[in-house]
């Protein structure tokens, strides 16, 4: 299983703060999720695909759509940060 979760507005726009996702055995990368959430999730995916600055971390570290994954990681999609 792969926990997926969702951080501030990105949560709010997905509807959701946390998904579950059975593993699937092609999964390597970040990027492989991304593209099994577009048929197995096409509104979320349409969220993430829209958002610029978006950060991803594997596990609570940062990472980019190429990171490696693995069976029961923790995969965050965080909002761009901002300030003053």
């Amino acid at each position: 299983m792969l926990r997926v979760l969702f951080f501030g507005s990105l949560a709010e726009q997905v509807g959701m703060a946390e998904l579950a996702l059975d593993w699937q055995p092609g999964w390597q990368q970040v990027q492989d999720v991304l593209a099994s959430l577009h048929r197995s999730h096409p509104a979320i995916a349409q969220v993430l695909a829209k958002r610029r600055g978006l950060l991803i971390a594997v596990n609570q570290r940062i990472g980019a759509a190429t990171a490696a994954i693995a069976d029961q990681d923790e995969l965050a999609f965080l909002p761009p940060v901002t300030g003053g």
